[in-house]
């Protein structure tokens, strides 16, 4: 593959929407945006969206509670609590999760989870990527996403971005 197409490889990666991707872009830019929203929002639906498709990076079984014991769960909470302080990123980059007390993981809010119209929360992300797009990239954004999540259909396009918008 020539220097050509993997630069257009990787541009049409660049506009998918990406939770990893959206979530590295608003970390470097937090302090732009209501930390109480960040911790109590954000936090929220990247925990469901990755638990929901399963993207751990450790799991932990509870019956024996080395989760707890672990020098990554100590950290964790150094990390959580640090979080709360004046000048910092509203919440730790990952989150220990369970599902019934059963297992433990650990879910990386870094972590590639490609987003796409049939999914809940869709219009959150998409905005999210658009709020967070250099201004020169946004045309190139808006039209990857018509033919990619809207399938060509300009008028429902045009109703999502009027309609969600608002």
């Amino acid at each position: 593959m020539d220097n050509n197409n993997e630069h257009q490889i990787e541009m049409l990666d660049h506009y998918e929407i990406n939770t990893g991707q959206i979530f590295c872009d608003l970390k470097g830019n937090w302090s732009m945006y209501d930390k109480t929203e960040l911790r109590n929002g954000l936090m929220q639906r990247y925990i469901n969206k990755l638990s929901g498709r399963k993207l751990f990076e450790a799991n932990y079984k509870a019956n024996n509670g080395d989760y707890r014991s672990s020098p990554e769960y100590s950290r964790y909470l150094q990390d959580a609590a640090n979080s709360l302080q004046k000048g910092r990123f509203p919440f730790a980059d990952y989150y220990y999760w369970s599902e019934n007390n059963s297992d433990f993981h650990k879910i990386v809010f870094n972590s590639n989870c490609i987003v796409t119209k049939t999914e809940e929360d869709f219009d959150y992300f998409f905005f999210l990527k658009l709020m967070l797009s250099d201004i020169m990239t946004i045309d190139d954004f808006l039209n990857y996403q018509l033919p990619r999540n809207f399938v060509n259909d300009f008028e429902k396009y045009s109703d999502f971005l009027i309609l969600t918008s608002a």
